[in-house]
């Protein structure tokens, strides 16, 4: 069996443009590596990362 490299990049442009009309834009990426025993958790996060809609707890509020 092999280890799970996940890698998360979250993405945000600004949306306010300055003076100078530049666009901020921010990024940050996480990379962590997983034990392959781990495997139904792996895909589990990936499911909820790559989902339509945003994550949410068992009471309805944003995570």
């Amino acid at each position: 069996m092999c280890n799970y490299k996940l890698t998360v990049t979250i993405g945000k442009n600004s949306e306010i443009v300055d003076g100078g009309g530049w666009v901020t834009s921010m990024t940050w990426r996480k990379s962590t590596i997983l034990e392959a025993k781990d495997r139904a958790q792996v895909l589990a996060l990936r499911d909820l990362l790559n989902g339509s809609k945003p994550a949410v707890d068992e009471d309805g509020y944003l995570m």
